[in-house]
Protein backbone atom coordinates (compact mmCIF):
# COMPACT_ATOMS: atom_id res chain seq x y z
CA UNK A 1 0.00 0.00 0.00
CA UNK A 2 1.40 2.83 -1.41
CA UNK A 3 1.51 6.29 1.09
CA UNK A 4 0.70 9.58 0.20
CA UNK A 5 1.78 12.77 1.38
CA UNK A 6 -0.64 15.60 -0.26
CA UNK A 7 0.53 18.07 2.37
CA UNK A 8 3.92 18.82 4.33
CA UNK A 9 4.22 21.36 7.12
CA UNK A 10 7.49 23.22 7.62
CA UNK A 11 7.98 25.19 10.82
CA UNK A 12 10.29 27.92 10.53
CA UNK A 13 11.78 30.53 13.09
CA UNK A 14 13.23 32.82 10.74
CA UNK A 15 16.80 31.31 11.65
CA UNK A 16 19.33 30.04 8.97
CA UNK A 17 19.18 26.83 11.13
CA UNK A 18 15.53 26.17 10.53
CA UNK A 19 15.52 27.75 6.64
CA UNK A 20 18.08 24.67 6.11
CA UNK A 21 15.21 21.92 6.04
CA UNK A 22 13.45 23.99 3.48
CA UNK A 23 15.52 21.83 0.71
CA UNK A 24 14.27 18.71 1.81
CA UNK A 25 10.85 19.92 2.16
CA UNK A 26 10.87 21.42 -1.36
CA UNK A 27 11.88 17.76 -2.46
CA UNK A 28 9.62 15.60 -1.03
CA UNK A 29 6.86 18.56 -2.01
CA UNK A 30 8.00 17.96 -5.75
CA UNK A 31 8.02 14.10 -5.76
CA UNK A 32 4.31 13.86 -4.27
CA UNK A 33 3.14 17.26 -6.30
CA UNK A 34 1.79 18.01 -2.46
CA UNK A 35 1.05 21.24 -0.80
CA UNK A 36 4.37 22.28 1.66
CA UNK A 37 2.95 24.71 4.40
CA UNK A 38 5.50 27.37 5.93
CA UNK A 39 4.58 27.94 9.72
CA UNK A 40 6.06 30.14 12.52
CA UNK A 41 4.72 29.82 15.96
CA UNK A 42 4.75 33.24 17.73
CA UNK A 43 4.44 33.02 21.47
CA UNK A 44 1.44 34.01 22.96
CA UNK A 45 3.06 37.26 24.53
CA UNK A 46 2.57 38.61 21.61
CA UNK A 47 -0.76 38.31 21.73
CA UNK A 48 -2.85 41.09 23.59
CA UNK A 49 -3.81 40.52 27.46
CA UNK A 50 -7.69 39.57 28.12
CA UNK A 51 -7.21 42.38 30.63
CA UNK A 52 -6.10 44.93 27.87
CA UNK A 53 -8.53 43.43 25.52
CA UNK A 54 -11.33 43.73 27.84
CA UNK A 55 -10.39 47.43 28.64
CA UNK A 56 -9.76 46.59 32.44
CA UNK A 57 -8.71 50.42 33.04
CA UNK A 58 -5.75 50.08 31.34
CA UNK A 59 -4.38 53.35 29.20
CA UNK A 60 -4.79 53.95 25.44
CA UNK A 61 -1.09 54.00 25.02
CA UNK A 62 -0.50 50.63 26.74
CA UNK A 63 -3.48 49.54 24.67
CA UNK A 64 -2.30 50.70 21.69
CA UNK A 65 1.40 49.60 21.99
CA UNK A 66 0.34 46.19 23.15
CA UNK A 67 -1.83 45.67 20.10
CA UNK A 68 0.92 47.62 17.84
CA UNK A 69 3.75 44.89 19.26
CA UNK A 70 1.27 42.34 18.05
CA UNK A 71 0.75 43.54 14.93
CA UNK A 72 4.35 43.65 14.00
CA UNK A 73 5.52 40.46 15.55
CA UNK A 74 2.55 39.02 12.82
CA UNK A 75 3.46 41.10 10.00
CA UNK A 76 7.42 40.19 10.26
CA UNK A 77 6.61 36.69 10.36
CA UNK A 78 3.66 36.87 7.30
CA UNK A 79 5.88 39.22 5.32
CA UNK A 80 9.25 36.32 5.57
CA UNK A 81 7.16 33.21 5.13
CA UNK A 82 5.08 34.72 2.11
CA UNK A 83 8.83 36.04 0.69
CA UNK A 84 9.90 32.29 0.77
CA UNK A 85 7.03 30.40 0.04
CA UNK A 86 7.18 32.72 -3.38
CA UNK A 87 10.82 31.65 -3.82
CA UNK A 88 9.43 28.23 -3.65
CA UNK A 89 6.48 29.20 -6.03
CA UNK A 90 9.37 29.67 -8.27
CA UNK A 91 10.65 26.41 -8.40
CA UNK A 92 7.65 24.59 -9.03
CA UNK A 93 6.44 23.87 -5.29
CA UNK A 94 2.75 24.59 -4.16
CA UNK A 95 3.83 26.70 -0.87
CA UNK A 96 1.57 28.58 1.42
CA UNK A 97 2.56 29.96 4.81
CA UNK A 98 0.50 30.50 8.24
CA UNK A 99 1.01 32.14 11.51
CA UNK A 100 0.21 30.82 14.68
CA UNK A 101 0.39 31.87 18.24
CA UNK A 102 1.07 29.29 21.05
CA UNK A 103 3.28 29.30 24.27
CA UNK A 104 4.54 25.53 23.64
CA UNK A 105 5.73 25.71 19.91
CA UNK A 106 6.35 22.03 20.37
CA UNK A 107 2.37 21.21 20.76
CA UNK A 108 0.95 24.08 18.43
CA UNK A 109 3.17 22.30 15.21
CA UNK A 110 1.66 19.09 16.04
CA UNK A 111 -2.02 20.48 16.43
CA UNK A 112 -1.48 22.89 12.96
CA UNK A 113 -0.45 19.48 11.33
CA UNK A 114 -3.37 18.25 12.74
CA UNK A 115 -5.88 21.04 12.01
CA UNK A 116 -4.46 21.25 8.52
CA UNK A 117 -4.62 17.97 7.70
CA UNK A 118 -0.47 17.32 6.87
CA UNK A 119 1.03 14.32 5.98
CA UNK A 120 4.43 15.05 7.61
CA UNK A 121 6.12 17.23 9.49
CA UNK A 122 9.70 18.32 8.02
CA UNK A 123 11.99 20.14 10.72
CA UNK A 124 15.64 21.21 10.97
CA UNK A 125 17.64 19.09 13.60
CA UNK A 126 18.78 22.13 15.64
CA UNK A 127 17.23 26.20 16.12
CA UNK A 128 19.16 28.86 17.40
CA UNK A 129 17.62 32.29 16.90
CA UNK A 130 15.65 33.73 14.25
CA UNK A 131 12.08 35.95 14.43
CA UNK A 132 10.64 33.97 16.91
CA UNK A 133 14.22 33.14 19.17
CA UNK A 134 15.05 29.75 18.39
CA UNK A 135 11.77 27.63 17.43
CA UNK A 136 13.32 24.75 17.04
CA UNK A 137 16.27 22.53 19.02
CA UNK A 138 14.44 20.59 21.76
CA UNK A 139 11.16 21.03 20.03
CA UNK A 140 12.23 18.65 17.09
CA UNK A 141 12.32 16.02 19.61
CA UNK A 142 9.26 16.65 21.29
CA UNK A 143 7.78 16.96 18.08
CA UNK A 144 9.34 13.92 16.88
CA UNK A 145 7.92 11.88 20.28
CA UNK A 146 4.86 13.25 20.15
CA UNK A 147 3.44 13.55 16.87
CA UNK A 148 1.02 11.07 15.40
CA UNK A 149 2.24 11.37 11.29
CA UNK A 150 5.78 11.16 10.27
CA UNK A 151 8.83 13.94 11.21
CA UNK A 152 11.32 14.43 8.69
CA UNK A 153 14.43 15.56 10.66
CA UNK A 154 16.86 17.68 8.50
CA UNK A 155 20.45 17.84 9.87
CA UNK A 156 21.45 21.78 10.13
CA UNK A 157 24.34 22.04 7.99
CA UNK A 158 21.97 20.20 5.09
CA UNK A 159 23.75 22.76 1.94
CA UNK A 160 21.43 21.59 -0.23
CA UNK A 161 19.80 23.64 -2.96
CA UNK A 162 15.82 24.50 -2.37
CA UNK A 163 15.44 24.47 -6.14
CA UNK A 164 17.57 21.35 -7.37
CA UNK A 165 18.42 18.69 -4.84
CA UNK A 166 16.30 15.17 -4.32
CA UNK A 167 17.31 12.24 -2.18
CA UNK A 168 19.29 9.22 -4.35
CA UNK A 169 18.84 6.29 -2.11
CA UNK A 170 16.85 5.27 0.80
CA UNK A 171 17.67 3.50 3.71
CA UNK A 172 15.41 1.85 5.59
CA UNK A 173 16.54 -0.14 8.74
CA UNK A 174 14.72 -2.75 10.40
CA UNK A 175 15.02 -5.19 13.40
CA UNK A 176 13.10 -8.06 12.37
CA UNK A 177 9.61 -6.79 14.10
CA UNK A 178 6.53 -6.07 12.66
CA UNK A 179 6.74 -2.41 13.95
CA UNK A 180 9.94 -1.74 12.54
CA UNK A 181 8.19 -3.33 8.76
CA UNK A 182 5.54 -0.30 9.25
CA UNK A 183 8.08 2.00 7.85
CA UNK A 184 8.08 0.33 4.37
CA UNK A 185 5.09 1.22 2.65
CA UNK A 186 6.11 5.38 3.32
CA UNK A 187 9.69 3.83 2.13
CA UNK A 188 8.02 2.34 -0.84
CA UNK A 189 6.27 5.30 -1.68
CA UNK A 190 9.36 7.58 -1.46
CA UNK A 191 11.21 4.92 -3.49
CA UNK A 192 8.48 5.31 -6.49
CA UNK A 193 8.00 9.13 -6.35
CA UNK A 194 11.91 9.37 -6.60
CA UNK A 195 12.43 6.11 -8.81
CA UNK A 196 15.55 5.69 -6.17
CA UNK A 197 16.96 2.45 -4.90
CA UNK A 198 16.39 1.13 -1.13
CA UNK A 199 19.07 -0.15 0.80
CA UNK A 200 17.22 -2.82 3.74
CA UNK A 201 19.83 -3.16 6.68
CA UNK A 202 20.33 -5.54 9.50
CA UNK A 203 22.83 -4.84 12.27
CA UNK A 204 23.49 -8.15 14.41
CA UNK A 205 25.09 -7.13 17.30
CA UNK A 206 28.50 -8.90 18.35
CA UNK A 207 27.46 -11.11 21.67
CA UNK A 208 29.49 -10.12 25.01
CA UNK A 209 29.97 -11.64 27.95
CA UNK A 210 30.66 -10.34 31.64
CA UNK A 211 32.45 -11.80 34.44
CA UNK A 212 34.17 -14.77 32.44
CA UNK A 213 37.62 -15.23 32.16
CA UNK A 214 39.87 -12.45 30.97
CA UNK A 215 42.32 -14.55 30.07
CA UNK A 216 40.02 -17.66 28.74
CA UNK A 217 38.86 -15.74 25.51
CA UNK A 218 35.41 -16.34 24.36
CA UNK A 219 33.35 -19.62 24.30
CA UNK A 220 32.89 -21.05 21.07
CA UNK A 221 29.73 -21.41 21.24
CA UNK A 222 29.17 -16.94 21.45
CA UNK A 223 30.63 -17.10 17.85
CA UNK A 224 28.64 -19.93 16.63
CA UNK A 225 25.49 -18.24 17.61
CA UNK A 226 26.85 -14.72 16.11
CA UNK A 227 26.99 -16.79 12.79
CA UNK A 228 23.57 -18.42 12.72
CA UNK A 229 21.84 -14.25 13.84
CA UNK A 230 24.06 -13.29 10.78
CA UNK A 231 22.69 -15.65 8.65
CA UNK A 232 19.12 -15.52 10.25
CA UNK A 233 19.43 -11.77 9.56
CA UNK A 234 20.40 -12.40 5.92
CA UNK A 235 17.84 -15.07 5.32
CA UNK A 236 14.69 -12.08 6.80
CA UNK A 237 16.09 -9.79 4.36
CA UNK A 238 16.22 -11.19 1.62
CA UNK A 239 12.05 -12.08 2.15
CA UNK A 240 11.70 -8.52 2.23
CA UNK A 241 13.52 -7.67 -0.56
CA UNK A 242 12.37 -10.66 -2.45
CA UNK A 243 8.43 -9.36 -1.65
CA UNK A 244 9.38 -5.36 -2.90
CA UNK A 245 11.59 -6.25 -5.60
CA UNK A 246 8.34 -7.94 -7.46
CA UNK A 247 6.45 -4.78 -6.98
CA UNK A 248 9.32 -3.39 -8.79
CA UNK A 249 11.73 -1.65 -6.76
CA UNK A 250 15.18 -1.68 -6.66
CA UNK A 251 17.02 -3.49 -3.89
CA UNK A 252 20.07 -4.00 -1.63
CA UNK A 253 20.90 -5.96 1.09
CA UNK A 254 23.62 -5.07 3.80
CA UNK A 255 24.25 -7.32 7.25
CA UNK A 256 26.37 -6.41 9.53
CA UNK A 257 27.64 -6.98 12.75
CA UNK A 258 27.87 -4.28 15.24
CA UNK A 259 25.72 -1.92 16.91
CA UNK A 260 22.64 -0.41 14.79
CA UNK A 261 23.24 3.25 14.98
CA UNK A 262 27.08 2.94 14.35
CA UNK A 263 26.34 0.89 11.69
CA UNK A 264 22.94 2.61 10.39
CA UNK A 265 25.03 6.27 10.44
CA UNK A 266 28.18 4.59 8.17
CA UNK A 267 25.79 3.64 5.79
CA UNK A 268 24.53 6.65 5.87
CA UNK A 269 27.53 8.86 5.83
CA UNK A 270 29.09 6.04 2.32
CA UNK A 271 25.47 6.75 0.70
CA UNK A 272 25.32 9.91 -1.12
CA UNK A 273 22.14 11.91 -1.57
CA UNK A 274 20.62 9.29 0.87
CA UNK A 275 17.62 9.59 3.49
CA UNK A 276 16.74 7.10 6.28
CA UNK A 277 13.26 5.96 6.80
CA UNK A 278 12.52 4.37 10.12
CA UNK A 279 10.25 3.75 13.13
CA UNK A 280 10.33 4.96 16.87
CA UNK A 281 9.67 3.03 19.73
CA UNK A 282 10.61 -0.39 18.17
CA UNK A 283 9.85 -3.08 21.07
CA UNK A 284 11.60 -6.35 20.02
CA UNK A 285 13.12 -8.29 16.57
CA UNK A 286 15.54 -10.92 15.67
CA UNK A 287 18.37 -9.10 17.56
CA UNK A 288 16.15 -7.30 20.04
CA UNK A 289 17.35 -3.52 19.77
CA UNK A 290 14.99 -0.71 20.47
CA UNK A 291 14.08 1.40 17.31
CA UNK A 292 13.26 4.62 19.49
CA UNK A 293 16.68 4.91 21.46
CA UNK A 294 18.51 4.13 17.87
CA UNK A 295 16.04 6.29 15.59
CA UNK A 296 17.24 9.31 18.49
CA UNK A 297 20.99 8.49 17.69
CA UNK A 298 20.45 7.94 14.05
CA UNK A 299 18.75 11.53 13.74
CA UNK A 300 21.48 12.69 15.71
CA UNK A 301 24.66 11.56 14.01
CA UNK A 302 23.80 10.21 10.71
CA UNK A 303 24.11 13.65 8.55
CA UNK A 304 21.72 13.19 6.66
CA UNK A 305 17.53 13.36 6.68
CA UNK A 306 15.98 10.86 8.69
CA UNK A 307 12.55 10.09 8.37
CA UNK A 308 11.29 9.35 11.43
CA UNK A 309 7.56 6.20 11.75
CA UNK A 310 5.68 6.56 14.82
CA UNK A 311 4.04 3.51 15.57
CA UNK A 312 0.71 4.79 15.27
CA UNK A 313 0.21 6.39 12.07
CA UNK A 314 -2.23 5.39 9.39
CA UNK A 315 -1.91 7.80 6.62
Amino acid sequence: MDTQYRRILLPLDGSGVAKSAVATAAAMSRMFNSELLLVTVLHESVKLPRSVAAGSGSSDSEVEGVAGSEQSARSTAASYLEQLAKDLRETGVHASCATVVNTDPASEIVLTARDRGAQMIVMASRGRSGLVRGLLGSVTDRVIHSSPIPVMVVPADGGHNADGWTPQSIIAPLDGSELAETALPHVESISRAANIPITLVRAVPFPTTYGGDPYGGLPAGLFESAAEDEKEAKRYLSTIATRLRARGRIIETHVSNGHPRSEITQIAQDTSDSIVVMTTRGVSGLTRWVVGSIADSVVRSSGVPVLVIPPTTGI
